[in-house]
């Protein structure tokens, strides 16, 4: 094991920390597709594909990154956040990765009547919109008559506080929570984590994107230098380039980028 990444800090990982939620997540289509059903109780979703830390670009403003996105057959997409802290549950995110969702499900020249549903699912640590519910489904409606207006739009909240062992969602927040595999209500769930907590391939993977993630924050902080140095406008293309570590080409990039 390296520094980081002890056996005392494995055993107490959940699901709700950050790290240990993306390599569980990864690829895995049947928990994904367990909690989606359990979610929204729904026993018809079929999920085809997952994708942890999935980016949606957007060329005029700021990009969103989707803690898991998943896509059913139907072509419904989901995202499903999870979130310890408030702040980052707010409703205007929500909205926000909502819009990224359908600005990128629509091909050219395709019909607005293709827009399939999406869903924004926040899964938080607490009570974050404080109405004691267990969850809160949230649509577009006409505000007199509260007729469903049919947008396509849902937002979904699970309060992580509301942990019982007496309904679905209440047992699937149990597991969010749990530290020890083998109390784990949901097969589906306690599979992957006995694996990656219990046996050596299991904790060599975690290694290995624990190694991914530390490579990919000193990537970005290599290019925040570089971008530095750029709009100092002292130093070469060159010489960022070794300084950084950064390839010519990559440097070349965020310099036209900033001129533009």
């Amino acid at each position: 094991m390296n520094k980081t990444l002890t056996p005392e800090r494995i055993k107490r990982l959940r699901l709700m920390d950050n790290f240990f939620m993306k390599v569980f997540f990864k690829g895995n289509i049947e928990a994904v597709q367990l909690i989606l059903r359990i979610v929204l109780d729904r026993s018809d979703i079929v999920v085809e594909s997952v994708d942890v830390e999935s980016e949606l670009s957007n060329l005029e403003g700021r990009n969103v990154i989707l803690d898991v996105h998943a896509r059913d057959g139907n072509g419904e997409e989901f995202d499903v956040e999870i979130q310890r802290a408030s702040e980052g549950a707010i409703q205007q995110r929500a909205g926000y990765h909502l819009s990224m969702m359908h600005t990128h499900m629509l091909g050219k020249g395709e019909n607005f009547d293709q827009l399939k549903d999406a869903y924004v699912i926040f899964i938080t640590e607490t009570d974050t919109i404080g109405n004691n519910e267990p969850i809160s489904v949230f649509e577009t409606a006409n505000i007199k008559d509260h007729k469903h207006f049919d947008d396509k739009r849902h937002i979904i909240y699970v309060n992580g506080e509301a942990r019982c062992s007496t309904t679905e969602l209440g047992r699937l927040m149990e597991d969010f929570f749990c530290e020890n595999p083998d109390d784990i209500n949901y097969p589906e769930i306690r599979k992957r984590i006995k694996y990656l907590k219990e046996t050596e391939a299991g904790g060599r993977e975690m290694m290995d994107i624990e190694e991914e993630i530390l490579q990919e924050g000193r990537s970005e902080r290599n290019i925040e230098v570089a971008i530095n140095l750029i709009e100092l406008g002292t130093v070469s293309l060159e010489d960022i380039a070794k300084a950084t570590g950064l390839d010519i080409e990559k440097v070349r990039e965020l310099a036209g980028k900033k001129a533009v």
